[in-house]
């Protein structure tokens, strides 16, 4: 008699839904790949209104300072500009998607509750929406 042992768990996706056991542990397969060396990333989004106070603190509720991989994304609600960060020790500097070269006052740094920002208009200008997106790994 041959004896079959159960498979080792793993994750599948069948169209837009994930089944089986979604933690990501030591010897996890997801479609037969182990997972075990994955690092979990974090996403978190919302929205601020601008005032034009410079150094101003987004508190997100995230200590952004201390994670690592960090990237923010900032766009006017009614599309005006767009700024990211992508931390990488760059000091206040952030970048437009639509040109090149870094830019000051606009995202300036993380925080221990998120980022802060600048001035700028692209990023803070009085009564105007903006959304941010960001995106970092846990150490």
């Amino acid at each position: 008699m041959i004896s079959i042992s159960p498979p080792t768990p793993f994750v599948r996706k069948s169209g837009d839904v994930m089944t089986g056991d979604l933690n990501m542990t030591a010897t996890k397969l997801v479609d037969g790949i182990d997972v075990s060396e994955i690092k979990q990333a974090k996403v978190k989004s919302g929205t601020y209104t601008g005032n034009l106070t410079d150094n101003r603190d987004i508190d997100i509720g995230v200590e952004l300072n201390a994670k690592t991989n960090v990237y923010i994304i900032i766009q006017a609600h009614d599309g005006h500009g767009g700024v990211h960060k992508i931390d990488l020790g760059q000091g206040d500097l952030s970048s437009f998607f639509h040109t090149t070269g870094a830019f000051a006052n606009k995202i300036q740094s993380l925080t221990a509750t998120g980022f802060q920002i600048g001035s700028d208009v692209t990023v803070n200008e009085d009564t105007r929406v903006y959304r941010y997106v960001a995106f970092w790994e846990e150490p």
